[in-house]
């Protein structure tokens, strides 16, 4: 009797390994999409603290009337470290030009926008397009002077457009 393997035991120990490889990958390639969706959720929340920050601000420096000037601003501004993975202030951005798995704010539309990079588990809004559409938007509420005029109470950063991750 030998001491090695046989060609058989082999072939099902290539086998064994190649499905437990397989499955290995499809979930490190899930568990890198949870981690994109978790870093750009973070990122979005971050800009909305930061936001919040500089009203708070203008409120302490008796600047309320200058919260209004906020919205469909670029909350990047607000941050105290810019994301990695942020392209600027870009105007008339295409498409096909925003590399995935970046930040960026369209000038033209007031909005910033995030490009998925990993989208098996995404499914996108209305758009179609794989990203994550965020604007600054002010709440209002009538004068007490006059209901026909509307005053900004406070700015928020809204999501745009409704999507799916996981």
């Amino acid at each position: 009797m030998s001491g090695g393997f046989s060609l058989f035991e082999f072939g099902v120990v290539s086998i064994v390994l190649s499905l437990v490889s397989l499955v290995f990958f499809d979930k490190l390639l899930t568990y890198q999409e949870m981690a994109e969706k978790t870093a750009a959720e973070v990122t979005a929340i971050n800009m909305r603290a930061g936001l919040r920050y500089r009203v708070a601000e203008m409120l302490l420096n008796h600047k309320e009337n200058e919260i209004a000037a906020l919205v469909g601003g670029n909350p990047v501004k607000w941050l105290d470290t810019v994301p990695p993975n942020y392209l600027g202030e870009l105007i008339s951005a295409k498409w096909q030009d925003i590399p995935p798995g970046n930040w960026y704010f369209d000038v033209t539309k007031g909005e910033i926008r995030y490009r998925v990079k990993r989208t098996r588990y995404f499914a996108p809004g209305s758009s179609g397009r794989q990203m994550l559409r965020f604007r600054v938007t002010a709440s209002l509420k009538p004068a007490k002077s006059d209901a026909s005029i509307l005053l900004a109470e406070g700015v928020t950063l809204t999501l745009i457009e409704q999507y799916e991750w996981f």
